[in-house]
């Protein structure tokens, strides 16, 4: 259930919604450097993710906004009233609940939402999770679930309280949501992850977890499986090790820390479970390619999240 005070701030008009008001017409909410034009071409690009797996937004209402795709996979949580888009050319009509997920390269354009109209927005970086399947559908719509929706209610509480360590919640409530999906709608299963599905959520789950101390043996202690069995399947459906998994994970809450706390570098390290100093050092300038020291002066207590 969407908090009452957190009502209040999505019904509020955001000033984009204010000049479509007054030009009764689209006003682009985007910068350049996070949309590509090519004539009627838009696409929305990475860059808007930053370094970040999971973004939030409320869709603005007061006007029609038009054809576009993407470069991360999108979700379209009507949390009220009801919609009416253009998917891949197909008509589609959500009401209060529903969950509309676009894979990557999908196309779609949204009519007017009035008043008493919400959608959230939210886009994640995942290149291993694609809808299509046989027949080449590229969207997938989720209709009403208390089970999914409770979910997404929460991670909208989250993300507008603007709580210390909403990013950590809002991370591990996103493969809540993944699981549920799975979970309630078994049918979908192969399309979303493939025949190890629920293995693969449950491995990301744990080194979501407990990055600090997750190892592959504990892993395949817990779930009965082999050591190289797991590292292959992990491998293979995700396109990264084990350990490049894991690392990332560490990474994405030393950069956390960084940004909301005054701990040392050195006290980070130990807090996310990297032992060796120098190798942190090296692997965060990879990630997000500035020293960690460089990243804090300039992220320091900004509005972002993980």
């Amino acid at each position: 259930m969407i908090n009452q005070n957190i009502w209040q701030q999505l019904a509020a008009l955001t000033p984009i919604e204010k000049k479509q008001i007054a030009k009764h017409q689209f006003v682009n909410d985007l910068s350049p450097y996070v949309l590509i034009t090519n004539g009627k071409k838009r696409v929305v690009n990475q860059k808007i993710l930053s370094h970040h797996s999971i973004y939030l937004s409320k869709h603005n209402r007061f006007a029609p906004y038009p054809l576009h795709s993407h470069e991360f996979v999108e979700i379209n949580y009507m949390l009220k009233g009801n919609c009416d888009e253009l998917v891949e050319g197909e008509h589609i009509h959500l009401t209060q609940g529903d969950v509309l997920m676009m894979d990557i390269g999908c196309h779609h354009c949204i009519d007017q939402l009035d008043k008493n109209d919400l959608m959230i927005n939210l886009i994640f970086n995942n290149k291993n999770i694609s809808l299509q399947n046989e027949n080449k559908q590229k969207f997938i719509i989720f209709p009403k679930n208390e089970d999914i929706t409770n979910t997404m209610d929460d991670i909208i509480n989250e993300y507008y309280s603007g709580s210390i360590y909403r990013g950590l919640i809002i991370d591990n409530y996103f493969n809540i949501l993944l699981a549920k999906i799975i979970r309630n709608y078994p049918m979908i299963e192969k399309k979303v992850y493939g025949n190890q599905s629920r293995l693969l959520v449950d491995l990301l789950t744990e080194i979501s977890n407990d990055y600090q101390n997750v190892s592959l043996s504990k892993l395949a202690d817990r779930y009965g499986y082999t050591k190289p069995y797991l590292s292959n399947l992990i491998k293979k459906l995700t396109g990264h090790t084990f350990i490049e998994l894991r690392t990332k994970k560490r990474l994405e809450q030393a950069q956390y820390l960084l940004t909301t706390s005054n701990y040392s570098i050195a006290k980070i390290c130990e807090l996310v479970g990297i032992h060796n100093q120098n190798s942190f050092y090296t692997k965060f300038k990879q990630q997000y390619q500035m020293m960690p020291s460089d990243y804090r002066k300039k992220n320091y207590l900004t509005d972002h999240f993980i």
